[in-house]
Order: structure tokens, then sequence, then C-alpha cells
């Protein structure tokens, strides 16, 4: 088995190992390859650290191979983001999962709501339309589309949990992701792990698994220290390193 993941590692921290370790342990895989961001991510933001630089932590722990994903791709929205991180693991021809992290691993229901986009039948764009009108966010108004349209058919999803779904950040690129796998009729099949720990956008450090912004943040301002037991000790080393030697290139470096 060979499992792609598509990611940023902006930075790597403890979650990505968990990720990659559930895929030797728990899905069996044979080799991890993963599409990387270049040195821009999907806000537009240049990268802390270099794409050489994440490659080579990446692979140092426990990544076969890296690919990179094109900058248009990287910086585009989630659905141009997973579109983009899929086309490259088909293009290699050996990559048969593709494995992603959510708050609710229900693919079942994930999958679901891909349909209900999909699909696009008059009940979800009616409702989208009239949401967007009355000035609604398009998350709002898609959000409104889905459960209107889910409601008006046989599926059996509850409009809390719908909203539950579609009210966390690493769930909507998931849903991305999938979506991305059936439109472009991907031979990878989607595994999903719960997410663990922090979520995407925490700010605070706890325990031993930080997101990637609360570990950008601790570094901003200084606090490299208070990181250590948040990201792998490979990684602790080289950001350490690269600290001291006033390496890390921040956003304000580049406007």
């Amino acid at each position: 088995m060979v499992v792609g993941i598509i990611a940023e590692y902006n930075l790597f921290h403890n979650g990505h190992k968990l990720q990659i370790d559930y895929a030797r342990s728990t899905l069996g895989a044979d080799y991890v390859v993963v599409a990387l961001s270049p040195d821009f991510t999907q806000r537009g933001e240049i990268t802390i650290l270099s794409k050489y630089e994440r490659t080579r932590i990446a692979l140092t722990l426990g990544v076969d191979l890296v690919v990179q994903i094109p900058v248009n791709s990287a910086t585009d929205s989630a659905f141009g983001y997973a579109h983009g991180g899929i086309k490259v693991l088909d293009s290699l021809g050996i990559v048969d999962t593709l494995l992603f992290s959510c708050e609710n691993d229900d693919t079942t229901t994930l999958s679901q709501i891909t349909d209900i986009e999909l699909d696009e039948n008059d009940i979800y764009t009616n409702t989208l339309n009239t949401s967007l009108r009355c000035g609604l966010s398009f998350p709002k108004a898609r959000e409104n589309a889905i459960i209107e349209a889910i409601n008006a058919s046989s599926i059996d999803i509850s409009t809390s949990y719908i909203q539950e779904i579609l009210s966390k950040p690493n769930n909507i690129l998931a849903i991305e992701y999938i979506k991305a796998l059936k439109e472009s009729n991907s031979n990878m099949s989607p595994v999903c792990m719960k997410r663990v720990g922090a979520s995407y956008n925490d700010k605070v450090i706890d325990g031993n698994i930080a997101s990637a912004s609360a570990i950008r943040s601790a570094i901003m301002r200084g606090e490299i220290d208070s990181i250590e037991n948040v990201v792998p000790s490979p990684a602790y080393q080289s950001y350490k390193k690269i600290y001291n030697n006033n390496e890390f290139l921040y956003p304000d470096d580049v406007s």
C-alpha cells in the first residue's frame, strides 16, 4: 500500500508525525508520499521555512517521497488546493490511498455531503442563491443549501450534526479532498484519521500537540523553547538552529 498525504508542514509538528505513524501502523502503508506546498501557502503567505528544509525534515521523520504542489494550487482556495494535491499524487501512478485528518472521522457523512454539493440539484442551488442574495457569507449559504438538500432527501443526518461538521476547518478540507477525488475519477481511496489535540486555529501551546499556527506564533514572539514538546526532536533541533541563525522567513519580510 502507498499512502498519500497533502500537506504544508508549516511547521512540521507532533500531529503530522502521528499521521505518518498512523499510515504505517494502522493502515499498513509500505510507503508514504507527501504532496507538499512550495514556498507559499493557501493564505498566500511565505512559508517560515523553505520547501527544501521542510522536505528534509519530512524525509527524516518517516516520509519516503516528497513531491511539490504547483504554486497556483497551493495558494488557491481549499477546492483548488485539494485538486492540485490530488492531481500531483495521481500523476505518480503509485498512490492508492489518500490519508487526511479531520475533526469528525466520519468518511461516510463527509462523502454524502460531497455528493449533495456535486449534484447541485434545484433545492441546493435555489437555497444557495437565496442565501447569498440575503447577504450571507458563502460558507453559511452553502451550509443552508446542504441542510435543505439533505432534509429533502432520504439521507438520515440531523441538522445539528451537519452544522457541527461544517463548522470545523479540517472537515471542510476533507470534503474538498473527497470532492476532488470524485471529480477527477481518482483511483485513490479516502481515509480519514481523527484529528487529536489542538484545533487548526488554536494559538495556545498546551500539552504535546499544538497547531502549526500556535508554533509559528511562538517562534515569532521569540519563544523557541516553548515548542520543544510539541514538535519531534529532530525538527526541534533544526528549528532551534535556524532560529539562532536568524534564518526563519516571516510573512512581514515580503510585505
